[in-house]
């Protein structure tokens, strides 16, 4: 998956060469305390967006770096790595046929293979792009609903009253805030034809 990772971020940025800003003060959201914590960026941009800028960075990295303890933001980054792979997955099937770090293969990202392998064998073009939405994307989509609307989770008891803590905003808005980070880029693949295009050039 590390290969198409990279060629992702590459396409990015020829495609969004005003982004340079934004991905910098990411790098810098890795370090709380000075430890790496992968989840951090996606907290951090998700509370930039509930003010459209980044003026209030220091008052939510703050917020994150004294108000969760290291078990806190480990369970964080688990939570959000889990929901990033599954976005991943539904926005560009080359997250699903990479096979370039099969060292760190997920079972979710491996029983999605064998459900992709498997469709692929019975259906071709868009009666493939069909079933796939049938039997992976909805199913995979419907795990993300379901993981939002689940009020027991560390991003929505713990993380979201966090962040906001002292601020003009409430834990809701801050989770709603979270769900738009998740859901944009899926919502984009498949609004604007990207996801079909690019299975397109897997299956011709």
């Amino acid at each position: 998956m590390k290969d198409t990772i990279k060629l992702i971020l590459d396409e990015h940025e020829k495609e969004n060469p005003d982004h340079k800003k934004h991905q910098e003060i990411a790098t810098e959201d890795l370090i709380s305390l000075g430890k790496l914590y992968s989840g951090k960026p996606i907290v951090m941009h998700s509370a930039y967006q509930m003010d459209g800028n980044h003026d209030n960075k220091e008052k939510y990295r703050e917020n994150y770096d004294h108000g969760l303890t290291d078990l806190d933001k480990r369970e964080v980054d688990e939570e959000i790595i889990g929901l990033s792979e599954i976005v991943s997955m539904i926005s560009d099937p080359r997250i699903v046929e990479d096979e370039s770090d099969d060292s760190n293969l997920s079972e979710n990202r491996e029983i999605a293979r064998d459900i992709m392998r498997h469709l692929k064998t019975k259906h071709h073009g868009k009666d493939y792009e069909k079933a796939l939405e049938k039997e992976l994307i909805n199913p995979l989509l419907q795990m993300l609903q379901e993981h939002f609307n689940d009020k027991d989770t560390i991003l929505e008891h713990h993380l979201s009253p966090t962040i906001v803590k002292d601020t003009e905003h409430n834990p809701k808005k801050y989770h709603d805030s979270l769900k738009r980070t998740f859901l944009t880029p899926v919502f984009d693949s498949h609004a604007n034809g990207k996801y079909s295009k690019l299975l397109q050039k897997g299956y011709k």
